[in-house]
């Protein structure tokens, strides 16, 4: 295909502080500008586009300022946090405002995701979707934050262990950047770690839709850092480590012929142009994202998933993103595949399906053997892994441990493949059915009677009738006589056939919202102690909520102790709460131990508590969703909370979230204004 030479005159001139651009820019070359995200270069040296570059600073500012915000919560919740991709290749911009802002990108450690996760949600940040395996999506002010474990796509490669080592090394050594024109001041990783992402960054983009965008992050991340001959030597060996050197070479020999990059590289002198030119015609063909290309999704898959295994694997993905009956039914996601084989089948009977299945595959071919070209070949790889922050403990082999020790590592080995997502389901049953992985109820009968004579368990439902008489059915099972209020304001109202005698369902004005319903469950309880629980959460064996009983009738000082909702390793979930700080003053310092009960300022929204002291802090009717940090915030300084590290219930969320009930539940826009007005400044 022609190369379109005025395309590259406006970035030139754009990226290199060149002449404006006098001449009329035809109409195709803007689409393309758009098309490839990097239209906002170009009100750089086009005329008569003031009122426009006003536009896109008001957008830097709103994205910066919602940033700014998410980073703050982490800061606050003592989690390493650093800034990837966005504005941390912002800075090397001639006018940083007028790169193309897509979302906000946040790399946190992953024994510190779910806590992150978990702080920015009780901050305001709504979460889309379930926790993914390599990002999840916050929602703030209409900006994404997609708050990253590691970047995507490091499992299908060899390099990949060694690549997520050497980008975690960064976070102990995080530096500050900033930019001046609207100011904006954020942590990065080092140079070197930045560098290798943004290469990651092009590598993982060629599947799904390269643009000149990430192009020319890279170039400039290049320019700034790599023209110095020590500076390379040094990198050189992280990106043969990674397997990345040649196209590392590729592109920035590409940016010399295109996009004017000074000839100041003289280890990329031997790449190949015409393995160059390959590459620019490809990303031109393709656009941001993929956005200019609507029919080459099988050439993607084959591309990809090209291995029997990993084919399978597309086909599944194809078909939880295409499949209405599994979006809206998650007992049908494990099977997406079928429905792509379905599809697949309905076109080979046709003329037009079979040309498209034959050109898609034709065109995989030749994306592959570009591909191999970039990525192969390297020289041999100098592993370069940084010293671990712990010393991992030795192992024990596995023919050692204990029976039910060996099943839970190949649970949890299983539960990092690909077979993930249609084992939440199998476990979601079996948890439900017996928890067999963590024993039976062991619990004497003086223990259930205590439990039963001295606690009422509280909830409240939503629009999730199934989940909300399945947690009724749980406590039941564990303890039968003990005392349930359910507050419900679902549009319609729930019903429990096997409500028990002394049992009560508070059926309340739809969507009267969390603060009110839990305001009237607790008006009813008339025992000591309060369990206070979500409706998608079920007891376990190990909720031990006996044990936190005799605990809290042990020590007469302490008031709540919290559970974990994070039912594999919950000490995981533990250790992000007992980083929280909030500006409040405690009863007992944060940290002191209390017969090995740890106080906190914050525990999950899962916890025993005294109910005269639980009533003595409430909730604030005027507040109808976001009630979690703000209870706690108001707790500080009242009563003293502990957490158990070990106690943990089955937390059924996300998955039975259907719109009728997520929309209610997302909307807390009027509590976070009522909340800051209320509490001022301070409130964190």
């Amino acid at each position: 295909m022609p190369l379109p030479t005025p395309l590259f005159d406006i970035l030139i001139s754009a990226l290199w502080h060149g002449a404006p651009i006098s001449a009329p820019v035809p109409d195709d070359v803007l689409r393309e500008l758009q098309a490839q995200a990097v239209d906002g270069l170009a009100l750089a040296v086009l005329p008569g586009r003031s009122t426009e570059k006003y536009a896109w600073v008001a957008q830097f500012v709103q994205m910066a300022s919602v940033q700014t915000a998410a980073l703050r919560v982490l800061a606050d919740a003592h989690i390493p946090a650093v800034v990837i991709k966005g504005t941390a290749t912002g800075v090397y911009y001639p006018v940083p405002y007028l790169r193309r802002y897509g979302d906000i990108d946040i790399l946190v450690h992953p024994d510190n995701y779910r806590a992150a996760i978990a702080s920015l949600a009780g901050q305001g940040f709504v979460q889309e979707g379930d926790v993914g395996a390599d990002e999840t999506h916050l929602y703030k002010d209409g900006w994404l934050v997609e708050l990253h474990q590691n970047p995507p796509g490091l499992e299908r490669v060899q390099e990949g262990a060694d690549i997520l080592k050497y980008l975690l090394a960064g976070l102990d050594d995080i530096q500050q950047a900033e930019i001046s024109q609207p100011h904006c001041r954020f942590p990065v990783l080092p140079w070197k770690q930045h560098g290798l992402e943004l290469i990651w960054h092009i590598r993982e983009h060629m599947y799904n839709g390269l643009g000149l965008r990430q192009i020319i992050d890279w170039m400039l991340f290049a320019h700034r850092h790599l023209r110095d001959a020590a500076a390379f030597a040094e990198f050189r060996p992280v990106l043969e480590m990674a397997g990345l050197y040649n196209l590392a070479q590729t592109v920035t020999r590409m940016c010399q012929i295109y996009l004017g990059l000074p000839d100041e590289f003289p280890w990329c002198a031997d790449a190949e142009d015409s393995l160059c030119e390959e590459l620019m015609e490809f990303v031109l063909e393709q656009g941001n994202f993929g956005v200019k290309r609507s029919d080459d999704k099988l050439a993607k898959v084959l591309t990809r998933y090209h291995s029997p295994l990993k084919f399978l694997r597309g086909m599944q993905r194809f078909g939880r993103e295409n499949w209405p009956a599994a979006r809206r039914h998650p007992a049908l996601r494990p099977f997406a595949w079928a429905y792509t084989a379905a599809v697949g089948a309905r076109n080979l009977f046709n003329k037009e399906g079979r040309a498209r299945i034959s050109a898609g595959i034709g065109e995989s071919r030749q994306r592959r053997d570009l591909f191999t070209r970039l990525y192969g070949g390297d020289a041999p790889r100098v592993v370069v892994t940084p010293k671990p922050k712990k010393q991992p403990q030795p192992q024990p082999r596995a023919r050692s441990l204990p029976l039910k020790q060996r099943v839970r590592a190949l649970y949890e080995h299983v539960a990092r493949s690909p077979l993930r997502a249609p084992l939440y389901y199998l476990e979601n049953l079996y948890f439900t059915l017996r928890y067999p992985l963590f024993g039976k109820p062991k619990i004497s009968a003086a223990e259930r009677e205590n439990v039963e004579r001295n606690v009422t368990f509280i909830y409240k439902s939503f629009n999730r009738q199934k989940l909300a008489k399945r947690c009724y059915k749980v406590i039941k099972r564990y303890y039968p006589n003990a005392r349930v209020v359910v507050a419900d304001d679902s549009a319609q109202p729930l019903q429990i056939p096997s409500l028990a005698q002394g049992d009560l369902i508070l059926h309340l004005p739809f969507n009267s919202g969390l603060s009110q319903g839990l305001i009237a469950a607790l008006a009813e309880v008339k025992t000591p102690y309060t369990m206070r629980l979500d409706d998608d959460e079920l007891l376990t064996p190990a909720s031990n909520i006996h044990g936190q009983l005799a605990f809290l009738q042990k020590h007469n000082e302490v008031d709540l102790v919290g559970l974990q909702a994070k039912h594999i390793r919950p000490e995981r979930g533990a250790a992000g709460y007992s980083r929280i700080r909030m500006n409040r003053s405690l009863i007992i310092p944060a940290g002191t131990l209390i017969d090995g009960r740890e106080v906190v300022y914050k525990t999950a929204d899962l916890f025993l508590v005294r109910t005269a002291s639980y009533r003595k802090v409430g909730y604030d009717p005027n507040i109808r969703m976001t009630i979690h940090q703000e209870f706690f915030y108001r707790a500080a300084g009242q009563i003293i909370c502990v957490q158990d590290t070990h106690a943990f219930i089955l937390h059924c969320h996300n998955h039975f979230a259907k719109k009728n009930y997520a929309k209610y539940r997302a909307d807390y826009s009027g509590d976070v204004a009522y909340i800051a007005k209320k509490h001022g400044g301070g409130y964190r």
